[in-house]
């Protein structure tokens, strides 16, 4: 028997007194990185972003450097959303993202640099643009094949 994760493998009652514990261990993981590419990558279509081509005169400073940064901070913005087990809610209306450079450039953020991205405050006043997990969901799923 192939065993991933020996600490599973237990009787049905000794796991389910551990249950929440087990949850927290393996959201912990690097390995949850590819639930979260996989499953956010999915339900909110954010993949498509990377064949979404607007229209260069209404957008021209697109390109595949802001969108793989626009996929990336709705990655971590899940991300954060399930380790820190906070409410799916947030994905609509965090008064938090996730930027770097490229993507504070776009958004019109002075003060952040490089490409590392930086947890940021989503601003009263881009509330009615809501920063957060939008843009790429909305950029993904207006994709048409």
């Amino acid at each position: 028997m192939n065993v991933r994760d020996r600490e599973l493998v237990q009787p049905y009652g000794t796991l389910r007194k551990n249950l929440t514990a087990q949850i927290k261990r393996m959201l912990a993981d690097p390995k949850s990185a590819a639930l979260v590419e996989n499953y956010a990558g999915q339900w909110l279509q954010i993949r498509n972003i990377r064949i979404v081509q607007p229209d260069a005169r209404a957008f021209p400073d697109w390109d595949q450097a802001l969108a793989t940064a626009m996929q990336r901070e709705t990655e971590l913005l899940f991300q954060t959303i399930m380790r820190e087990d906070r409410s799916v809610l947030e994905i609509i209306a965090a008064d938090y993202t996730f930027v770097n450079e490229r993507l504070a450039k776009h958004y019109g953020l002075r003060g952040i640099e490089g490409e590392a991205f930086v947890q940021v405050p989503v601003y009263q006043w881009a509330r009615g643009v809501q920063l957060t997990a939008d843009w790429s969901a909305v950029a993904g799923v207006s994709f048409r094949f």
